[in-house]
């Protein structure tokens, strides 16, 4: 799927989109005859520096981390209900790591009251 139109970007994105289930069905809903659980994958796009192989989206400062915290709860927010539980959480990035523990945190809390 690396560069596939359908992706959006033409980077290399290859996050699933809800239509690539079985009759356009997201896994892991009751619509999903395989009964598969999904995965859910959250992006963290900082980074110390910016390595030259990487394709994916980064910024080396951490400045906003507060207002994607914040713009990552709003998206939830409008998710929450949308899927059943998730069987598999992946952090990528980025480099999730430069997350202070206070960061971090949020990020689990904001996950835990948006989605089972």
């Amino acid at each position: 799927m690396r560069n596939d139109p359908r992706s959006g970007n033409g980077r290399g994105n290859t996050a699933p989109r809800a239509s690539d289930g079985p009759g356009g069905s997201v896994p892991g809903t009751s619509g999903d005859p395989r009964g598969a659980l999904p995965g859910l994958y959250i992006h963290v796009p900082f980074c110390k520096t910016k390595c030259p192989y990487c394709d994916f989206y980064s910024i080396t400062s951490g400045a906003p981390v507060e207002r994607w915290l914040e713009a990552l709860a709003r998206e939830a927010a409008l998710r929450r209900g949308l899927f059943g539980t998730f069987d598999t959480l992946y952090i990528g990035g980025g480099t999730p790591s430069l997350l202070r523990e206070a960061e971090a945190a949020r990020l689990f809390e904001i996950l835990a009251a948006a989605f089972d």
